[in-house]
């Protein structure tokens, strides 16, 4: 398995109203045939309860969602489809996200 999109180790993604963050990831793998991706998310080695993943793999590629990400982090999120090994993106954050640009007045942001 592999992410072409949607997810990438050291991400921060941007909080909602709720506090939370969800996700869409999407890669190529292995399977041909139709089959269901787990999904795990762990901080400190605990998973988190509450926190909701799933997706589905066919015909070389597969797609997953992660939803009610609590503010926070670091998590690492681990996709497990069936005989493949597992995939492990670690250092993922939520959080607000920033960009600053310039030099004048930014010297006391």
């Amino acid at each position: 398995m592999n992410i072409q999109s949607g997810l990438f180790p050291g991400q921060i993604l941007q909080r909602d109203a709720r506090q939370m963050a969800r996700t869409r990831i999407a890669g190529r793998c292995e399977t041909t045939r139709l089959a269901t991706i787990e999904v795990y998310v762990t901080r400190d080695g605990i998973v988190l309860p509450g926190v909701s993943g799933s997706g589905e793999a066919k015909d070389g590629f597969w797609q997953a969602s992660v939803d009610n990400l609590p503010v926070g982090g670091p998590y690492e999120i681990r996709f497990h489809l069936l005989d493949e090994p597992d995939l492990h993106v670690a250092d993922v954050r939520v959080g607000d996200v920033w960009f600053l640009g310039g030099q004048i007045g930014r010297a006391h942001v």
